[in-house]
């Protein structure tokens, strides 16, 4: 496998080839004897062929324009494939369509197979499912706790209608004992009042008693 750039823009002119724009970068995978190039862009799957003279091995490319080649040096695959005055032909132009696919394995680029689409299309159909049982798991989450949150809910107003039973009788029953103490305060001072008199009353009696025995003396 070689790194390369493209240094010329290639049009491809039917499903075998690549479409290439300049400073791509293309894997190559095969070199074919016509001049044509077998390969892929980096980061693609899609393989295809392409004219040899659109790249040039990433190590010796220049975005400037210049090659560090040696100058007037041609590359040992593409002799066959040169102007009289020394220039190189391009694929393109020597009038070779691009190569026919060989049967062995890695030599000619193959474009995605009806199988590998097939896989494909059955891993997003799978992957597809397994989102929507996922989205399916989430609502069923989502519906039982909101049947939580409506329990807590209830559980809540329960105990605050229980509460507030419990402050109303706590309220009647402090009416009570204080209606009891007040009661129980008026009693104790009328109870007070008579012990009062009753003490007086017996002063008085004392009284009169010594009065008579004086008398009686």
């Amino acid at each position: 496998l070689i790194r390369t750039v493209v240094v010329k823009k290639h049009d491809a002119t039917d499903e075998t080839q690549l479409n290439l724009k300049v400073n791509d970068i293309v894997i190559v995978m095969e070199k074919d004897e016509t001049g044509w190039w077998g390969g892929h862009k980096e980061g693609e799957e899609a393989t295809g062929w392409f004219p040899g003279i659109c790249v040039q091995p990433l190590e010796g490319y220049d975005p400037r324009g210049s090659r560090l080649h040696s100058p007037g040096s041609v590359e040992p695959d593409a002799e066959r494939h040169v102007n009289d005055d020394g220039t190189r032909r391009s694929a393109v132009e020597t009038g070779n369509s691009s190569p026919v696919r060989r049967s062995y394995a890695v030599a000619s680029p193959q474009r995605t197979s009806s199988a590998s689409a097939k896989g494909s299309r059955d891993g997003y159909m799978d992957s597809h499912a397994q989102m929507l049982e996922h989205h399916n798991r989430l609502v069923e989450d989502r519906q039982a706790l909101l049947l939580q949150v409506e329990q807590l809910r209830q559980e809540n107003l329960n105990l605050e209608e229980k509460l507030r039973r419990q402050s109303d009788c706590d309220r009647r029953r402090y009416s009570q004992l204080e209606e009891s103490f007040v009661h129980l305060e008026a009693k104790s001072r009328e109870q007070f009042a008579e012990l009062k008199a009753t003490r007086d009353h017996k002063n008085e009696l004392s009284e009169v008693n010594s009065q008579l025995q004086k008398q009686l003396q």
